[in-house]
């Protein structure tokens, strides 16, 4: 029987899963909907209480939160949440761009300010960066939410043309390093993988993998999943 997955997170999750989930190791539950991208544990526990039926996204958000184009989509995860035997949550960002009281997506932001976007919510938007304790308390409810054992990821090992880290995301991988040793959140880390066969072999930029690589990564990942999904019962 294949592994039932429940991934949140980015491109940088969702395709090596769909690499599996094409050779039939797992059963990516959320592989169309309910599917949209986010990048923040903020962003992760929100799209949560979306899926859950606890929130819905004001229809001016909308575009500022679905990362993609229009289209219509169901919000419902219930039943993929009830199936799941492991949820997947990838953290690649530290930083928080909330409006109206909701976490907005790091790349239409990015992409919003690139083109002088002067709208309400933009204007009404607080920047900050998420804390190690935000972090954790999001974390920590998706795992009391779901009562499932939940598998984190961190942002693309690089290095810049000088041979440096970029600090974020060191920052990112060392809170996840704490929250497997402290918390039993098990970590998979995308260093080794990529240090393995290297930057230019594994990465189209510095954040994205070579659409070749995808698999690799699916490859790497399965046996923690499989650890992953086990450790709540040895947990207990």
């Amino acid at each position: 029987m294949p592994l039932n997955v429940f991934a949140i997170g980015s491109c940088r999750i969702h395709r090596p899963l769909r690499h599996l989930d094409d050779g039939g190791a797992v059963k990516l539950l959320n592989r169309i909907d309910p599917c949209w991208f986010v990048h923040t544990s903020g962003a992760a526990r929100q799209y949560l209480d979306v899926v859950s039926g606890r929130a819905r996204i004001p229809v001016e958000l909308e575009p500022y939160i679905l990362e993609g184009k229009p289209r219509k989509m169901n919000y419902d995860g219930v039943d993929q949440l009830a199936q799941c035997d492991l949820v997947v949550v990838e953290i690649s960002s530290l930083k928080v761009h909330r409006s109206r009281g909701w976490d907005l997506n790091a790349h239409i932001i990015w992409r919003a300010r690139k083109e002088a976007d002067s709208s309400p919510v933009v204007k009404e938007m607080i920047d900050r960066a998420a804390t190690e304790d935000e972090i954790i308390a999001d974390l920590l409810y998706i795992r009391e939410m779901t009562k499932k054992p939940v598998m984190v990821v961190d942002h693309l090992h690089f290095l810049d043309k000088d041979g440096n880290t970029f600090p974020a995301r060191t920052q990112i991988s060392g809170i996840l390093a704490n929250a497997e040793t402290k918390l039993r959140f098990p970590f998979f880390s995308t260093r080794p993988t990529i240090d393995l066969h290297g930057i230019g072999a594994a990465l189209e930029d510095h954040a994205h993998y070579r659409k070749e690589f995808e698999a690799v990564v699916g490859a790497a990942m399965h046996p923690f999943l499989l650890r992953a999904a086990d450790s709540m019962r040895q947990a207990s």
